[in-house]
């Protein structure tokens, strides 16, 4: 009697061979026709490149990232460490540079005394629209004294001008005119000889009236003035006159907040315009806002970012923060969020 083990045995040499197909079987000579093997063994590759691979930053620069433009023409400008976020920068000196997409860029001067900033975008704001419109009007660049707060989105610095004076190294425009020479002043003599030369036909300042600053006489025409009938015609009628009920005055709108106002607790959603931007949409009409505000860049908005993503603008929320206008537009900087609940209760759908 064969032993166990040796049974044992012979049937995984048999299953072993029964599972190899022999070398002549057609299928696979069919296989190799229809997907024929590669000469040489394939190398290993990644199914990404990283280069093409790198996130898009959409915002006020529509996904062009503004640091990497100064890195060919401004080198050092990127390199200093970041600022944290509510520093405040008084009088910095640098320049101010067109960015993309009508941004403005500022680019602190190096100093020995103290660590130089790195490169900045600057916030829109009435403050930055003054400055275009006197400054960089006809140039692409201009020397400037700058004190503003700093705030930090993204790994780069934006700064939210308070002030911003023209430096006295600021670069002169491309096509600056010369103004015209003052005329020498005219001697004494020359004067008095041009007067007596005037023409007899030029008007002449009336005398003062001695009367019209009498006292009794201007009683006297204000008596007479209220019993004309004339003036009693023309006059506006009584307040016991009866007046129309139903002429309803008209409501005069609300003036929308001045720069810099601060709005609290506003119910809205944050949602992504077409131009990749986040705005803050109210649920009612708000006089601050013209359809909807652009959020701009900060670690406030960097949290709205990541709650938009999770549950987008199917969820309202309260949000405060300050008013911001440049060139029509409607800015918001956001301070504080809240999401609403209503009275405690979640809804499921």
């Amino acid at each position: 009697m064969i032993p166990q083990i040796a049974q044992i045995a012979i049937l995984i040499a048999a299953g072993f061979v029964r599972g190899h197909a022999p070398e002549d079987d057609p299928r696979i000579d069919d296989a190799e026709r229809l997907a024929p093997r590669p000469p040489v063994e394939l190398q290993v590759f990644s199914p990404t490149n990283p280069e093409n691979s790198r996130p898009v930053r959409p915002g006020l620069t529509k996904g062009q990232d503004w640091a990497e433009m100064l890195v060919p023409a401004w080198p050092g400008t990127v390199g200093p460490i970041l600022l944290p976020e509510r520093t405040f920068l008084n009088k910095v000196t640098g320049t101010v540079l067109r960015g993309p997409n009508e941004t403005r860029i500022f680019v602190p001067a190096p100093t020995r005394s103290a660590p130089t900033p790195r490169a900045m975008l600057i916030l829109p704001c009435t403050v930055l629209e003054r400055f275009d419109t006197y400054t960089l009007a006809d140039a692409d660049r201009a020397g400037v004294s700058l004190s503003g707060q700093v705030f930090l989105y993204n790994d780069r610095n934006y700064i939210l001008p308070t002030l911003m004076q023209i430096s006295s190294s600021a670069e002169p425009p491309l096509a600056e005119s010369t103004p015209p020479a003052s005329p020498a002043p005219t001697p004494p003599d020359e004067i008095a000889t041009t007067d007596q030369q005037a023409r007899p036909d030029t008007p002449r300042e009336a005398p003062p009236d001695p009367l019209a600053d009498n006292p009794d006489v201007a009683a006297l025409m204000a008596q007479l003035e209220r019993h004309s009938p004339i003036s009693r015609s023309l006059s506006t009628p009584p307040d016991d006159a009866p007046q129309d009920s139903e002429a309803a005055e008209p409501e005069t709108p609300q003036p929308p907040i001045e720069d810099g106002g601060y709005i609290a607790a506003r119910r809205g959603r944050v949602v992504r315009l077409p131009e990749g931007v986040w705005a803050f949409v109210p649920d009612t009409d708000d006089p601050a806002f013209r359809g909807s505000a652009v959020l701009l860049p900060c670690r406030t908005l960097e949290a709205l970012e990541r709650r938009a993503f999770y549950s987008g603008d199917a969820v309202a929320g309260l949000l405060s923060g300050r008013i911001y206008h440049y060139d029509g537009q409607t800015y918001l900087l956001p301070t504080l969020y809240q999401t609403e609940h209503r009275d405690g209760i979640d809804p499921l759908q």
